[in-house]
């Protein structure tokens, strides 16, 4: 009996219906169309609006005990399957400091509670633009050509604190709300679907704008890899570009 208590303390279940997709594109800046336009969803893989990979994580992070999922630097995530509206998702405890995310009896995603390499620093912050706010799904025009950028996260803060008060005290609310934003970092820049990310903490990286820099593009399997600093982060995210039925593609 012992044991089903305890493995009840290191689990979680939940849905995320349509109204929580569309609440978290809001306040992370995601303007991605899988997760907000039912019609366009219908005609992309998995044919059904899709939560963020983000939203997840953050809601397992929110919701396990603290003991077993340390934020100490950072983490690492891997998305295996898409969750869509409606799925009821599981989080639970794989071992101390993982944490498996589950839909439809199948493994969404991974997050392990340590950082990978973060990504070198580059010159030329946020390029010649000026950052991006609303963000918008756009294509660009040369991804071999390592084009970089800022984007201007909402001002959610306060949202996001209220739905997620545990993580916001250990971590920080300008963490918080770069945490959410890297959701936007790929669903933006290329309308891509994020594949795995990785994030350590920084104090010093400042938190007005998320700069960004596409580190490599892979044409033939629209896969790219961006690093990514601001809000009090630096890292990298990896996902798959939406191609040519992506708005602005």
């Amino acid at each position: 009996m012992t044991g089903n208590l305890e493995a009840m303390e290191h689990a979680a279940s939940r849905q995320f219906p349509l109204e929580d997709i569309h609440w978290f594109a809001r306040v992370s800046g995601d303007p991605n169309p899988v997760h907000i336009d039912q019609e366009f969803a219908a005609r992309s893989p998995p044919g059904a609006v899709i939560a963020h990979g983000l939203h997840l994580v953050m809601w397992a992070l929110e919701t396990l005990p603290h003991t077993d999922t340390m934020l100490e630097t950072g983490m690492t995530t891997v998305f295996l399957k898409p969750v869509i509206v409606g799925d009821s998702v599981q989080a639970e405890v794989a071992k101390p400091g993982v944490i498996r995310l589950l839909a439809r009896g199948e493994v969404a995603a991974n997050v392990k509670m340590k950082g990978g390499r973060p990504p070198e620093r580059w010159s030329g912050r946020g390029g010649s633009h000026p950052p991006a706010y609303p963000p918008v799904v756009q294509a660009l025009a040369d991804p071999l050509a390592r084009p970089c950028g800022a984007l201007r996260l909402p001002d959610a803060r306060d949202e996001l604190l209220a739905a997620f008060p545990d993580l916001g005290a250990r971590v920080g609310a300008r963490v918080l709300q770069g945490l959410a934003g890297i959701a936007t970092v790929s669903g933006a820049v290329l309308g891509g679907m994020t594949t795995e990310f990785s994030v350590e903490f920084s104090a010093g990286e400042p938190g007005e704008n998320l700069e960004y820099r596409v580190l490599s593009y892979h044409p033939a399997l629209r896969r790219y890899e961006m690093a990514f600093w601001g809000y009090g982060l630096i890292g990298k995210v990896a996902a798959i570009s939406g191609g040519e039925d992506a708005p602005g593609a």
